[in-house]
């Protein structure tokens, strides 16, 4: 999300509507509790597994990485917080499957 072109603020609104039309959330913070609430909500996923892969094994070092974009990382982040946040508390209320 670092084009300047995007509106962050109104990314976030589809987000969370977004979230609220899902049929079930999972977080990767609580992934294991959110897998047991998808399979005690929806039956044919009683024996759904999901494979534990780790896509950056690889990973470049934040040493390595320019400063600026760190900077406009960390800045970026608290729209994900935020969203998470909202998730974690719309599941915490049962308003979210």
């Amino acid at each position: 999300m670092l084009d300047d072109d995007i509106d962050l603020k109104a990314a976030l609104s589809r987000a969370k509507r977004t979230l609220r039309d899902a049929a079930w959330v999972g977080r990767m913070e609580t992934l294991p509790a959110d897998l047991m609430r998808l399979r005690r909500r929806y039956l044919e996923f009683a024996d759904f597994e999901l494979p534990k892969l780790n896509v950056t094994p690889h990973r470049t070092s934040m040493d390595a990485l320019d400063p600026d974009i760190i900077a406009q990382i960390r800045s970026l982040n608290a729209y994900d917080l935020e969203l998470c946040c909202f998730a974690t508390e719309e599941i915490s209320a049962g308003r979210l499957g």
